[in-house]
């Protein structure tokens, strides 16, 4: 059971209740797999104390409940890591890292002023570049969500210049 309240979560895990601020809540990892005309959402919410929680399957309105966890964590993530990137630092999400001059991954680097779109399809993390995309399966990007935003932020920081 997992209920959402105006200033965190608290969700029973088995046989014990644990309790987070928003601020306590540092990443959210969104995967969903179809079966048939369904699909099962799980939401891997990592914990700043170390600690993660699964939201998925048998809860009721998962995919809900999972997109409001989601959201609330988004904005704070995208806060502090734009902060970090403003001040010259370099960002790492996943197999991502974003800085002021580009978003990398496995050594291929686009500069801001290639990225003409960033975005979550299908299953896929993308970034698209005349002649270049980068991607990576959403599964594997955590806070894909916080990731495609800081995109945005960033590349429109670049465009501002």
């Amino acid at each position: 059971m997992a209920v959402l309240h105006i200033e965190g979560v608290a969700v029973r895990m088995r046989s014990d209740a644990v309790e987070y601020g928003w601020d306590e809540l540092v990443s959210v990892t969104v995967s969903g797999v179809q079966y048939g005309s369904r699909v099962r959402w799980r939401f891997t919410v990592a914990a700043a104390d170390g600690r993660v929680l699964w939201l998925g399957d048998p809860l009721p309105d998962v995919r809900e409940l999972g997109e409001a966890v989601a959201a609330e964590v988004t904005d704070r993530t995208v806060a502090r890591h734009l902060e970090s990137v403003r001040t010259g630092e370099i960002v790492r999400l996943g197999p991502f890292t974003v800085d002021l001059d580009g978003v990398e991954k496995d050594g291929e680097r686009l500069p801001w002023r290639s990225v003409r779109d960033v975005g979550i399809d299908n299953g896929l993390v993308s970034v698209t570049a005349p002649g270049a995309t980068l991607a990576a399966l959403a599964g594997q990007v955590p806070d894909a969500l916080a990731f495609t935003a800081l995109c945005a932020e960033v590349g429109g920081l670049h465009d501002a210049s």
